[in-house]
């Protein structure tokens, strides 16, 4: 059972109908799983509708669920997404749509824009990849002694950094950006796993409490979330942010320990131990959702 309360945003989405968020204590619209991006896209393609709007045609996958209203979601890479009540009729989302034209238009103006300005990565010499709110540039080699893809960092290759990736020689072109992106994937998965249970080691004790476990994960919609049995769980993408991000974010999640809610004395909590909180959390709201590669 997760908190709701615990749980703060990733994505760019407009919800409606009421009573629709559950409380810290109704965990019945929390039926979010955590996947890798690939499964995302597999299972966003099981229903794809379009919609007109200023003479353009806008696709977007249809997700039905046990759920009181209807969420819109634009993602990058992902593309709109509406998440409907499981018998509301076609015809009433689409209404949602129309009567939220205005939103609608703004917002896909804005990730059109984003998507022109970066483009997704080639996974080949020279790509900038995100890391704690540099940009790192990727090394790729190709290596005949090589049987398995690595990859690691190596600070003394100029810039902010450089990322290595060895994969094996030969390989058809679509096959090895398939096993780049896997592997740097699966990369800054582990990556965010240190560097993640690093920080929560240090802020720990400034908090006072341990949580009982730690999950990274590919959430679509949250950056971190504090379940009943004190298990803590981030989305891997939150280390595409600068430290200080990182740091309110498992701070944050700590603080859930202790007061699980966003009450005064939440925040009163996390503002004693980052008093700058405001700082970090209005930079995420407003460019968390660029926390993509």
């Amino acid at each position: 059972m997760l908190f709701e309360s615990g749980a703060f945003q990733n994505s760019d989405n407009r919800t409606f109908g009421k009573g629709f968020l559950p409380s810290a204590t109704d965990t019945s619209g929390l039926d979010l799983q955590a996947t890798d991006l690939h499964s995302v896209r597999m299972a966003i393609d099981k229903r794809q509708r379009s919609f007109e709007l200023d003479g353009q045609t806008h696709t977007y996958s249809l997700e039905r669920r046990r759920r009181r209203g209807v969420t819109i979601q634009l993602e990058p890479r992902l593309g709109l997404r509406v998440m409907a009540p499981s018998r509301m009729p076609l015809r009433e989302i689409d209404k949602v749509l129309a009567n939220e034209s205005i939103w609608l238009r703004r917002k896909l103006t804005a990730w059109s824009q984003w998507e022109r300005e970066h483009p997704p990565l080639k996974f080949v010499d020279g790509d900038l990849l995100p890391l704690l709110g540099e940009l790192w540039t990727l090394m790729v080699r190709e290596d005949e002694l090589c049987k398995r893809p690595s990859v690691r960092r190596d600070k003394r290759l100029g810039g902010p950094g450089s990322i290595m990736l060895r994969l094996p020689a030969g390989l058809p072109a679509q096959r090895k950006r398939e096993l780049a992106a896997s592997s740097l994937d699966s990369w800054y998965r582990r990556l965010a796993r240190q560097l993640i249970e690093a920080r929560i080691l240090h802020w720990q004790g400034v908090v006072g409490r341990k949580p009982k476990a730690v999950t990274i994960r590919d959430t679509r919609t949250r950056w971190g979330s504090c379940s009943s049995t004190g298990t803590l769980s981030f989305c891997w993408r939150i280390l595409l942010a600068r430290p200080e991000v990182l740091d309110y974010v498992v701070v944050h999640e700590l603080c859930h320990l202790v007061q699980p809610n966003h009450s005064r004395e939440f925040w009163n909590l996390l503002a004693s131990i980052i008093p700058d909180y405001q700082e970090e959390r209005t930079w995420l709201r407003d460019h968390g959702q660029e926390l993509y590669i």
